[in-house]
Order: structure tokens, then C-alpha cells, then sequence
């Protein structure tokens, strides 16, 4: 078993999904702290009431170290670590950018914690491992710089792919076994999609619509549950599928990113939930090995005429 583990670990890769997954992450970030400056709720977030924020606030160590949260002391803050996201997304010294970007962001999330969201989590979570991983090794101004090339098929480690994959499937499946409120369940009646879209603080538009659809949110609620709670199956058969041949007939990924889209699609229309319909589908890029993505290259250039990407300098 440890052999298996070791080996496991060693396995290596193009990181074709890892370098996608880094430029979304950082964009994401980027917009998500952006459009705190840009809307004005910078301040009364992460400035204490002497200064105009909204509540007293905590004093995490990288604000400690730099004297505290003061005006001066988050728009440091605020814009290094909107420029480090930028740096991620470009590939530019890329493990020091995603370490820049992490301990701003976690800075800002720790000096008023309850302002954020699950997706922080997912968020800083994938900056970890993407300062720990070779994520910069193509796709990015590091890869230019190192070999003439934007582009470096090279193998490179395989692991932070499934640990960030598992993260994603975590997330889901926790996030469904742990409703416990009975509008999830055939007990409370499948309500809790038209629940949710008619919450105040959530609304994206005029949702009094779906007094009018009723039974299109308890299906909504159905398969939100039914995705959530069963997507530990999707790296399940990833794992299995090179073991067990008849298992590549079937492709569950399918199904579940199905579902997945049109959940956050509608989510995305009608409620307004931060950037987390976005860092979750960046997820979707690392369920797919490098070979995928290089047949998926192939069948556009057949069907395009574009040149393959080795040619691009």
C-alpha cells in the first residue's frame, strides 16, 4: 500500500487543467476584491468604526505587522493582493504570486470574518496549492521566460490536480449530507430552492415569479440534492475507470457537470452569491487529465483549422 501511495504521489503530467485552473483562480480573486473597491464597501468592511467602517474588527497577524487596519494599511493590502491575482492568472513568478496573494486575502478575510463566504474558502484553499504546485510551468510569462515557449508539455507533478479535484467534491458532497433543515427532504416538502430564490438579501431580480412554478423548485431541490450528495461518485470513477475497462462506457462526469451548470446558472441569474458559482466551475477544469484536453485540442483543430498549440510561440 505505501508503494502504491508513493507511486501515486510521483505520477506526473502535463499540467494543461492545473495552468487553466491558475488563471481562473486569479481572475476570480481579482473581481471579487475589485468589485468591493469599485462598489465602495471596501471601507466599511475592513476599516474599524474610527475610520468608517461598519464593526469592530479582529487584528489578524499580517495586519498586526503592519500596525494594524488603517486607510493606509488595507489599500496595501487590498491592491497588493489584487495585483498578486494578476500575477497568478499571468503565470508571472507564479508561487510567490499565489503566496502574496493567499496571506492578502486571508488578511482580509480574518480582519472581519463573518463579510465572507465559502467561496474565500475555496479560494484560498487553491492558492495553497497552487504556490506549492508547478501550476506556473506553462500556460504563463514563467514558462516564456524559462523556455522561449508560452506552452511546456513537460510532465510535471500530478498530485495538486486530485487533491484540488477532491476539494471540489468535499465541498459538494458535505455541502449536501450536512441540510439538515427539512425543506431539503421529502419531509419538508422540497421547498427549499423556492425558499431560497425569494430571500431579500439573495435576490439578483424580481423572483415573485416562482409562486407561478412551484413544482420546478421542488425538482430544482431534488436534483441540487441529488448532485451534492452523490458527487464523491465523480473521482470515484476517475479512480476506478483505469482499473475497470466497462467503467470508461460510462463517463459520470457527464451528468454531474450537467446538473452542475444549470444549478449554477440559475443561481447565477436570479440570486446573487458572490463569486461562487465561478471559483466552483474553475474547479470542473481539474476534473480532466491532460490527455482529455489534448484530444478535445484535436477535434477543434479538425473542425477549425487551428494550429496545434506546440506551434505557438
Amino acid at each position: 500500500m505505501w508503494r502504491r501511495f508513493v507511486e501515486l504521489v510521483n505520477a506526473k503530467e502535463p499540467v494543461v487543467g492545473l495552468a487553466a485552473f491558475r488563471v481562473l483562480v486569479g481572475l476570480v480573486l481579482f473581481e471579487e476584491l475589485f468589485t468591493a473597491w469599485w462598489v465602495g464597501v471596501d471601507r466599511a468592511l475592513w476599516l474599524p468604526p474610527e475610520h468608517g467602517g461598519m464593526v469592530p474588527l479582529a487584528d489578524p497577524w499580517q495586519f498586526h505587522v503592519l500596525g494594524g487596519p488603517t486607510p493606509a494599511t488595507v489599500a496595501l493590502v487590498l491592491w497588493g493582493t489584487m495585483v498578486a491575482s494578476l500575477l497568478v492568472s499571468a503565470g508571472a513568478l507564479t508561487r510567490v504570486a499565489s503566496f502574496v496573494a493567499l496571506q492578502g486575502f486571508l488578511a482580509l478575510m480574518f480582519v472581519n470574518l463573518p463579510c465572507g463566504g465559502g467561496h474565500d474558502k475555496l479560494i484560498t484553499n487553491a492558492l495553497w496549492i497552487l504556490a506549492l504546485s508547478p501550476a506556473g510551468a506553462s500556460a504563463s510569462v514563467d514558462c516564456r521566460v524559462r523556455t522561449g515557449r508560452w506552452l511546456d508539455p513537460t510532465p510535471r507533478a500530478w498530485w495538486p490536480r486530485w487533491v484540488l479535484g477532491l476539494q471540489i467534491a468535499c465541498t459538494y458532497t458535505y455541502a449536501g449530507w450536512a441540510k439538515m433543515g427539512p425543506e431539503w427532504w421529502p419531509w419538508g416538502g422540497w421547498k427549499a430552492v423556492y425558499i431560497s430564490i425569494l430571500q431579500p438579501q439573495w435576490n439578483e431580480v424580481d423572483s415573485t415569479w416562482v409562486a407561478f412554478a412551484y413544482p420546478l423548485t421542488q425538482l430544482a431541490t431534488i436534483l441540487t440534492m441529488v448532485f451534492e450528495c452523490g458527487f464523491f461518485l465523480v473521482p470515484l470513477w476517475m479512480a476506478l475507470r483505469h482499473r475497470h475497462v466497462w467503467l470508461r462506457r460510462y463517463d459520470l462526469r457527464v451528468p454531474f457537470l450537467l446538473l452542475a451548470f444549470v444549478m449554477h446558472g440559475t443561481l447565477e441569474t436570479f440570486m446573487n452569491l458572490g463569486p461562487f458559482a465561478r471559483i466552483s466551475v474553475a474547479y470542473y477544469l481539474l476534473l480532466f487529465d491532460a490527455e482529455e484536453y489534448a484530444r478535445a485540442w484535436r477535434t477543434l483543430r479538425g473542425l477549425f483549422g487551428a494550429p496545434h498549440p506546440a506551434e505557438a510561440t
